[in-house]
């Protein structure tokens, strides 16, 4: 066997390493927003390059590219895509039945705090803490669908019509959960709590 068939197939066609330096501030910031789309920082930043070229008029749209992606690579993109969709997918089921409950509970202390006769000094308290849960989830499925939808336009540009549509249904799903969230910590805030 020959070097070349061993490892993963190539990204680039003819590449070149770029390595430039920046303030360590930037770079936390670049960071945390490539984590924020699931992306790495150098995908994050060839992304962004792409996009400011193409605005420049240097490079050619993504459809009028002539893509010849190499089975393997495909191969490996599809098991990586439907691992990723899995992994998201079990953890959200996973995670539902507390969200579910945690929403449950705090919408039963909003109803309590609107009866001016209860008095309980835990319901304030405890609605503070299904607050920070519930931001913290939404934090969480922020994250995940953002990954999904990059999932999502990734298998669009590879024609992967079957994971396209798995990752659209578990998008749908996240989204449903995040305006569940949403709508109940919109209640919460107006508490001021």
């Amino acid at each position: 066997m020959y070097r070349g068939e061993v490892g993963r197939p190539r990204i680039f066609k003819n590449a070149k390493e770029v390595t430039f330096r920046i303030e360590y501030e930037e770079y936390e910031v670049l960071k945390r927003l490539a984590l924020s789309r699931g992306l790495t920082v150098s995908e994050y930043l060839r992304e962004l390059i792409r996009e400011h070229l193409r605005e420049e008029g240097n490079i050619k749209e993504e459809s009028e590219e002539k893509e010849e992606i190499d089975e393997r690579l495909i191969k490996i993109y599809k098991a990586q895509f439907i691992a990723q969709l899995t992994h998201i997918k079990g953890v959200i089921e996973k995670e539902y039945e507390t969200i579910h409950y945690v929403i449950s509970d705090a919408e039963k202390r909003l109803k309590e705090l609107l009866n001016p006769y209860y008095e309980d000094p835990y319901t304030v308290k405890n609605l503070e803490r299904d607050r920070d849960f519930l931001l913290q989830k939404l934090d969480e499925l922020s994250k995940s669908l953002s990954v999904v939808m990059r999932i999502q336009k990734e298998v669009k540009r590879l024609r992967l019509d079957d994971i396209s549509e798995k990752a659209k249904k578990l998008g749908t799903r996240i989204s449903d959960i995040v305006n569940k969230i949403s709508h109940v910590l919109d209640q919460i805030l107006r508490y001021d709590i």
